[in-house]
């Protein structure tokens, strides 16, 4: 008996022998797919900042129009709010 006619040969899937395995990997893929979308928020974010930078709209919250200020900017380069404002939301 060579080693492609043993047991293996018949088994069922993959996911079928080890589904524990199966669901780790979903829930893997689930945090990847979580750390993806937050990443092109974040990607989308940065786009937008860039854009402010190159019309003089950097700085400013988007609430009132207000400089948003350096000590927040220092701590956050993507704040889109003055410190009046932060904690709102739109």
């Amino acid at each position: 008996m060579t080693y492609l006619d043993g047991p293996t040969a018949s088994a069922g899937s993959f996911s079928e022998d080890f589904p524990a395995n199966t669901q780790n990997r979903n829930s893997e893929d689930d945090k990847l797919s979580l750390l993806l979308n937050e990443l092109e928020k974040k990607l989308t974010r940065m786009e937008e900042v860039l854009s402010q930078i190159d019309t003089a709209g950097y700085g400013k919250c988007e609430e009132c129009g207000a400089d948003i200020g350096t000590e927040i900017l220092r701590s956050d380069p993507l704040a889109s709010r003055c410190g009046l404002h932060r904690g709102s939301a739109s």
